[in-house]
């Protein structure tokens, strides 16, 4: 039963909260939602209709459910943001309050790194994780190449910094929000910018890196 509220009764009723949530502001309706929810503690817990509406819901770990509207309508008007501005169009007040909100937040106006999954079935690049000695036996060999590239991310006092360098070293301060691996995968993006620039074409070009993490995000690439 409780899968059957938390699945599929309430998102029903959450369906556009983004449009009408702030009528759960309102004691008329904040009371009828808090009866539906009451409905459902019941059938979920069988217990006795003298017990407390909000004792059920710490129990089952059921927030109000105009709480929840406002969350979801809060989720839904973030995504949008990172979708398109354009997309962001307030018909009310409260709906503006909700885009001010985000907005002026340091970290949810940041630009999102989230990309849409994409398949290839052709992938132009390798990604090796050489050991330590095999490092060490065969580095002349690791770094024969047209071209070599070597990225690093790391945080300092003045924020996280992302760097790639051939001959010249090129840095980019990024804010203090991102982490240590947003930085590392922005140092290959950024040297994957480079090297449009400069067009090579039937080359071999090699992009060392010391995050982990990071290459292994790249060989993951479906």
């Amino acid at each position: 039963m409780y899968w059957i509220y938390t699945t599929i009764i309430r998102p029903m009723i959450a369906y556009g909260s983004i449009v009408w949530w702030s009528k759960g502001l309102q004691r008329t309706a904040r009371t009828k939602l808090s009866g539906l929810q009451r409905l459902a503690s019941l059938a979920i817990t069988g217990a006795l209709r003298t017990t407390p509406s909000a004792a059920m819901e710490i129990l089952l770990d059921l927030p109000p459910l105009h709480i929840f509207m406002e969350r979801e309508a809060r989720w839904a008007t973030y995504r949008l943001h990172q979708a398109s501005s354009s997309m962001l169009q307030a018909t009310t007040m409260e709906q503006n309050r909700l885009i001010d909100d985000i907005k002026s937040h340091s970290i949810l106006s940041m630009p999102s790194d989230v990309m849409p999954s994409r398949t290839s079935s052709n992938l132009y690049y390798k990604v090796l994780f050489p050991k330590r000695d095999e490092w060490e036996r065969y580095k002349d060999a690791l770094q024969k190449a047209d071209s070599c590239w070597f990225t690093d991310g790391s945080k300092t006092p003045e924020g996280n910094r992302s760097w790639s360098t051939q001959l010249q070293p090129k840095d980019t301060n990024i804010c203090t929000n991102a982490t240590v691996f947003q930085a590392e995968v922005y140092a290959i993006e950024l040297c994957v910018g480079r090297l449009e620039q400069m067009n090579p074409i039937r080359r071999t070009i090699k992009i060392f890196s010391d995050s982990q993490a990071a290459l292994k995000a790249l060989f993951s690439y479906r």
